[in-house]
C-alpha cells in the first residue's frame, strides 16, 4: 500500500510511478489508477516521452499493459520519436504484448517520424517469431 508518506503526492503528480511500471509492480499501478492522482497518458519528461504503456510494452509487462489499457490509456500516444507503444513490443520482440495491443486496436501500419515500422522494429530487433508473428496478423488482417 502506498500508504501517507511524505512526498508521496509529489511523486504521483509527477513520475506517477514509472519506476513502478518499469519494475512491473502491479500492485503500486492499480493503487495510483485507482485514486485517480495521475494523468495515465503524460509523458515522464526524462524518458524520452514514453509514456507508462511504452514502459509496460517496451519492458515486457503484459498485466500492466492490459490494466493501463482497461483504464484507457491511449493505444495510438506516440513518445517524442513518435514511437507507438506496438511499436516497443515489436522491438522488443514481446509477441503477447503485441497481440495485445492489436486486439485492442493498435495500428499495425503507424509509422515512426523516421518512418519506421512495426516490422521495422522487429527485423531489427525483434527477433524472427515477432517478424513471423507480424506477417501473419498483417495478411490475416488485410
Amino acid at each position: 500500500m502506498l500508504g501517507d508518506w511524505p512526498g508521496q503526492r509529489k511523486w504521483l503528480s509527477g513520475s506517477w510511478g514509472f519506476d513502478a511500471v518499469k519494475g512491473g509492480n502491479l500492485q503500486v499501478v492499480n493503487e495510483l489508477l485507482q485514486g485517480k492522482l495521475v494523468n495515465i497518458d503524460l509523458p515522464s519528461p526524462n524518458r524520452a516521452g514514453w509514456t507508462a504503456l511504452h514502459l509496460a510494452c517496451f519492458y515486457g509487462h503484459g498485466e500492466i499493459v492490459r490494466t493501463l489499457l482497461n483504464a484507457g490509456a491511449n493505444i495510438e500516444v506516440r513518445n517524442n520519436s513518435g514511437n507507438t507503444p506496438l511499436q516497443m513490443a515489436c522491438l522488443k520482440g514481446n509477441v503477447d504484448i503485441a497481440k495485445t495491443l492489436l486486439n485492442s486496436g493498435a495500428d499495425i501500419h503507424a509509422e515512426s517520424y523516421d518512418k519506421g515500422t512495426c516490422l521495422d522494429y522487429a527485423q531489427e530487433w525483434g527477433g524472427e517469431e515477432m517478424v513471423d508473428f507480424l506477417l501473419l496478423w498483417a495478411a490475416r488482417h488485410s
